[in-house]
């Protein structure tokens, strides 16, 4: 379950190519394959961000789209320029 690093790290790119961080999240949700990963999911997410944490939403689910794949995550952003 450490690719959840890489996951949040792929949010990163994806924002750094619209001029935007982690810190414009202000929302996530996460969707796991496997509830019995939360407590990973929930550590990695309190490395991945600062505070005051993105409000986020933890979902167990039976399957994602890829059966290999194990969390699936959505960032949400706020941009006021």
């Amino acid at each position: 379950m450490c690719r959840i690093r890489q996951v949040f790290a792929n949010i990163a790119a994806v924002l750094a190519d619209a001029g935007r961080t982690l810190d414009d999240v202000i929302k996530i949700a996460v969707f796991a394959a496997d509830i019995r990963y939360g407590d990973e999911i929930n550590r990695v997410r309190t490395e991945t961000f600062s505070e005051p944490y993105p409000a986020s939403t933890q979902v167990a689910v039976v399957s994602l789209v890829d059966p290999e794949w194990l969390v699936e995550i959505e960032a949400v952003t706020f941009i006021k320029d």
